[in-house]
């Protein structure tokens, strides 16, 4: 089963090591490994704002690059709305 991994944990894991998040910065490597890990578009545009030194934004944007952009369909926002939705009541 592959798992969409959101901002906070690849921005946890670009950062200088940091314990407190060390379980998800493992959990974020083997997804990696085991060639598990997606990302779409916005969380791939969240984490290269984070870089305005132009040699760092290339160098992570090229590494990100190995990542298959996955796309996102309106079903998908449909779906989350409803989950969001039923989560209220």
């Amino acid at each position: 089963m592959k798992v969409l991994v959101d901002t906070p944990i690849w921005s946890y894991s670009l950062r200088k090591y940091n314990k407190k998040y060390h379980a998800e910065i493992n959990e974020l490597a083997l997804l990696i490994q085991n060639q598990r890990a997606l990302i779409i578009g916005p969380i791939r545009q969240e984490i290269l704002s984070g870089y305005s030194d132009l040699r760092k934004f290339k160098k992570l944007k090229e590494k990100l690059s190995y990542f298959e952009n996955t796309p996102i369909h309106d079903s998908d926002y449909e779906l989350a709305a409803e989950c969001c939705n039923k989560c209220r009541q």
